[in-house]
């Protein structure tokens, strides 16, 4: 994300709920298998949360 706004934590965290929104909306153009490749193939550890019924 090449935004100047948010190129440091302190910059972020001056409007938390519009990083939010916009984080949100990134997310849910893929599907949640998608996500922890991406997250992994940058060095990223993820895997998919799973619940109970799942893991067993």
């Amino acid at each position: 994300m090449a935004d100047p706004r948010r190129d440091a934590n302190p910059k972020r965290m001056t409007a938390p709920e519009e990083l939010r929104d916009l984080i949100s909306g990134l997310i849910a153009r893929k599907n949640r298998d998608h996500w922890p490749t991406v997250a992994n193939k940058a060095g990223v550890p993820c895997g998919v949360a799973q619940g109970l019924a799942q893991v067993f």
